[in-house]
C-alpha cells in the first residue's frame, strides 16, 4: 500500500497540501458551533429507567435540578425589610417567567399568602412594614421547612429553584439571569449569589471541559518541544507537527457539525488522540531522517521510510481502532461518543501522517536539500 499512496502524493504534493487545508478550513468553520455542555441524563438512552424517570418528572412535576440563589446583605443586614422581601418577590416572578424553569420558591411566597389572609384587601400583595414581617414570620416559625428559605437570624434569604433541563449551560444561565436581574434591580447593600449541588455540579463540569480544551494548546507546545529536541531541527519539528493537529480541528469541527457538545467524556478526545497520533508520526520522522542522514535524497529516504515503518502504523492503528470502536457500540452516550470520536480521530491522524506529512516533507525538506523531487511540481 505505502508505493501506491507515495507515488500518489509525490505526483500531487501541492494538491494534497491544498486539501487538507481545505478540509481543516471546513473544521474551523464547525468548530465555531461547538459548544460545552454537559448533561449526565442524556448520556442515558431513552427507554432506560433513569432517562424515563427524568422525562416524567421535567414534563409532569416542578423540575427536576435544584438550583438556590441566596441573597445576603452587607455586615449581616436583615433580608426581612420590606425593600429586601419585595425584590426578593421580584426576582421570583422574573424566574418564574423563565421557560426553563418550573418552580420558584422564597420567602416572599408565604408572607404573600398569610398577608392576603390578614390585610383585609389592603390592596398590597406584601406585608409593608417590618413589624409585620417579623409577626408573619413568627407565625411561620412552627412550620418545618421556613429555615429552607430564610435563616433564622434574618442575615439571608434563598430563592429555591426547581429547573426542568439538567444540562450544565442550562443551569449556568439561569443562575446568571437571576444574578444579573438582581444586580440591575435588587436593594443595594445586597448581593445575590448562585449554589445548590447542581449548579456546583454543572460549573465544575464546565471547568473541566474548559480546562482540558485549554490544555490541549500547552499539549501541543509540549509535544512541539519534544519533537524539536528528538528531530533535531526547527523545521523538522513543525512539518511533524502539522499532520497531529489537523485532526483534532476536524474532530471539533465535525463535533460542532454534528451538534455533539465538549462534555467529561469528549473532552478527553483530543488529548488522548493527539498523543497516541504522535508516536506514529516520530516514527516515520524518525526513519526519514535516519535514512537523508545516510546521504539518500529527501524522495529516497521518504520512500525507504515509508516502506519501513507505515505497515506496523497501519496495524497499531487498526487495532487501537477497533478497540475504542467496540465501545462505540455502548447504549451509554458518554461511553459510545468517546470510542467512536477517538477512533475516528485515529484514522484521521493515520491518513494525515500517509499523506499530509510526505507532502510537506517532499516539499520543504526537498527545497532544503536543492533537489525537487520528481513529479514536485504537478498538481
Amino acid at each position: 500500500m505505502s508505493p501506491y499512496v507515495f507515488e500518489r502524493v509525490r505526483n500531487n504534493c501541492l494538491r494534497v497540501i491544498g486539501i487538507w487545508g481545505l478540509v481543516f478550513g471546513l473544521g474551523v468553520i464547525g468548530a465555531q458551533k461547538l459548544h460545552v455542555e454537559s448533561d449526565v441524563v442524556i448520556w442515558f438512552p431513552r427507554g432506560t429507567e433513569v432517562r424515563d424517570a427524568y422525562e416524567g418528572i421535567k414534563a409532569h412535576l416542578s423540575g427536576i435540578s435544584p438550583v438556590n440563589i441566596v441573597i445576603e446583605g452587607k455586615d449581616g443586614t436583615s433580608v426581612s425589610a420590606p425593600e429586601v422581601v419585595a425584590a426578593i418577590y421580584g426576582l421570583g416572578e422574573f424566574l418564574s417567567s423563565l421557560p426553563d424553569v418550573g418552580k420558584v420558591l422564597s420567602v416572599a411566597d408565604p408572607l404573600r399568602d398569610l398577608h392576603a389572609g390578614f390585610a383585609n384587601g389592603d390592596g398590597q400583595v406584601l406585608p409593608s412594614d417590618h413589624a409585620s414581617i417579623e409577626q408573619y414570620l413568627l407565625l411561620l416559625e412552627g412550620t418545618e421547612r421556613l429555615g429552607d428559605v430564610i435563616t433564622s437570624d434574618r442575615s439571608a434569604g434563598n430563592v429555591l429553584l426547581r429547573v426542568n433541563d439538567n444540562g450544565s449551560r442550562n443551569l449556568l444561565e439561569v443562575a446568571e439571569s437571576a444574578e444579573s436581574w438582581w444586580r440591575k434591580n435588587g436593594v443595594a447593600g445586597f448581593s445575590a449569589h448562585a449554589t445548590g449541588s447542581m449548579f456546583e455540579i454543572a460549573r465544575s463540569e464546565e471547568a473541566i471541559a474548559l480546562g482540558q480544551t485549554q490544555s490541549l494548546g500547552l499539549d501541543v507546545i509540549v509535544i512541539a518541544l519534544i519533537l524539536l529536541l528528538a528531530l533535531g531541527g526547527l523545521r523538522l519539528a513543525a512539518l511533524a507537527l502539522i499532520p497531529n493537529i489537523l485532526p483534532i480541528g476536524l474532530m471539533f469541527g465535525f463535533m460542532g457539525f454534528a451538534g455533539i457538545s465538549l462534555d467529561l467524556g469528549t473532552v478527553f478526545v483530543s488529548n488522548l488522540a493527539v498523543g497516541i497520533a504522535v508516536d506514529e508520526t516520530i516514527h516515520l520522522v524518525t526513519a526519514f531522517r535516519r535514512n537523508k542522514a545516510r546521504g539518500s535524497t529527501a524522495e529516497v529516504a521518504l520512500r525507504s521510510a515509508m516502506d519501513t515503518v507505515v505497515p506496523a502504523l497501519l496495524l497499531t492503528t487498526a487495532v487501537i481502532a477497533a478497540g475504542f470502536l467496540v465501545l462505540a457500540l455502548s447504549d451509554f452516550r458518554f461511553t459510545s461518543n468517546l470510542g467512536l470520536l477517538t477512533a475516528a480521530v485515529m484514522v484521521l491522524c493515520v491518513a494525515s501522517n500517509l499523506t499530509l506529512l510526505p507532502a510537506l516533507l517532499l516539499r520543504f525538506e526537498a527545497r532544503a536539500g536543492g533537489s525537487p523531487p520528481h513529479g514536485f511540481g504537478q498538481t
